[in-house]
């Protein structure tokens, strides 16, 4: 299966909230404790998802340097669809 990372808090809230049995596991800064990341948390655990609570630097590894806002969250790979699919998508939005 393949897998990809999500990272920031306000992609990672959204993609809980639209795809919660994607999810595969969140990691999140440790020690930090705010609205933001308690909603996240929040969504995590009602799917079921393993968290763990990490430094600093291992969520800059996770995110290779990328701004991750210290929430990184593994996920099913989406489908990637091209313009040729665009048909059969709004055909089936009815």
């Amino acid at each position: 299966m393949k897998s990809e990372l999500v990272l920031g808090l306000h992609p990672v809230r959204q993609r809980l909230s639209d795809a919660p049995v994607d999810a595969l596991e969140l990691w999140v800064l440790a020690g930090r404790e705010d609205l933001r990341l308690r909603e996240v948390l929040k969504l995590a655990a009602r799917a079921g998802l393993a968290t763990h609570s990490v430094p600093r630097h291992t969520l800059d590894r996770l995110a290779s340097g990328l701004c991750h806002q210290g929430v990184v969250l593994r996920c099913r790979a989406s489908e990637r669809l091209d313009e040729d699919a665009l048909p059969e998508v709004l055909a089936a939005d009815g």
